[in-house]
């Protein structure tokens, strides 16, 4: 599957081949989360939350959250730092669930530099709807983390896959700061009581379910709406497809992904499908998975207000 996918990059075939014939599962740190593959296609797999994707990941999944289990072995609390670019809606998200449980999607990067967090944080920005945070993490012993170093800057500390925190408070400033703690025996109390309100399906089936896209139900009108004559479309028509979407279509097939994502920016009212075509060229086309998420969180954002 990996390298029908990537059958265009003979880059990342290499990568591919080199998995296949090096990975052992005591390395799975590294694979997960430094090398471009498949790190890559790991977090597009939590990002897009495809069940098939998933399923081809598990194994990296499962030894990589062993190995966290295996190395998380501390006497006392500490203090992790991330610093990051989040649309401006997302910070506001934060503050109204303050006190609340929340999830990272995968396996959650930190550091234990303050400095290295606040650099990430304040690096210049391109886009005016992202604001800078600096996420402010506090541990207990309890909390599985695994360490690993590099070469250029500070360890990277790793939480586990699933790791829940909860929202103390939210800081808006130039850099805004958001203050979590970790709770992995809530998180766990939460998964558990799921459990029990679906015994007797499998994981696999609630995986499934918690996965499936929501269906809106929409209530007929009470009276028929007949529609004016300017308002009707022949069945055989084109929906009406705006210049700036055409010239995207046109940079993706010649393989300009840049100007096609910045035609796409162009549109409005931008709609949830647009924010996703341009989640996937983040995702697929560029290996910006950050960027991605952004993109699928405001599409997500959209659906729930229709």
């Amino acid at each position: 599957m990996a390298r029908d996918y990537y059958r265009t990059n003979p880059r990342r075939i290499r990568l591919v081949d080199e998995f296949d014939r090096t990975y052992r599962p005591k390395e799975a740190l590294h694979w997960s989360i430094q090398d471009s593959f498949p790190s890559y296609l790991l977090r597009h797999a939590f990002i897009s939350c495809q069940s098939e994707q998933l399923n081809l990941c598990r194994f990296l999944i499962a030894d990589t959250s062993r190995l966290i289990q295996q190395q998380s072995k501390r006497t006392g609390s500490l203090q992790l730092y991330r610093g990051m670019k989040l649309p401006s809606k997302l910070v506001d998200s934060f503050e109204t669930h303050t006190g609340k449980i929340m999830c990272a999607c995968g396996f959650f990067t930190c550091t234990k530099s303050r400095t290295a967090a606040l650099e990430l944080a304040s690096s210049p920005g391109y886009r005016t709807d992202l604001s800078s945070v600096l996420f402010k993490i506090d541990c207990d012993v309890s909390v599985k983390l695994a360490e690993m170093s590099t070469e250029d800057r500070s360890p990277i500390v790793i939480f586990d896959v699933g790791t829940t925190f909860r929202i103390i408070c939210v800081n808006r400033a130039t850099i805004s700061i958001i203050k979590m703690k970790a709770v992995p025996d809530q998180g766990k109390k939460l998964v558990q009581d799921y459990k029990n309100n679906h015994k007797g399906e499998t994981i696999q089936t609630m995986l499934e379910q918690l996965l499936a896209p929501q269906k809106l139900s929409l209530s007929p009108p009470s009276k028929p709406i007949q529609p004016s004559s300017s308002s009707v479309q022949p069945l055989d028509s084109k929906p009406m497809i705006s210049d700036d979407e055409l010239q995207a279509e046109n940079h993706i097939k010649n393989g300009k992904i840049d100007l096609a994502i910045a035609a796409y920016q162009r549109i409005s009212p931008v709609s949830a499908s647009i924010f996703v075509r341009i989640g996937h060229l983040y995702a697929d086309k560029k290996g910006d998975y950050d960027n991605a998420l952004n993109c699928y969180i405001q599409a997500l954002k959209i659906q729930e207000e229709v």
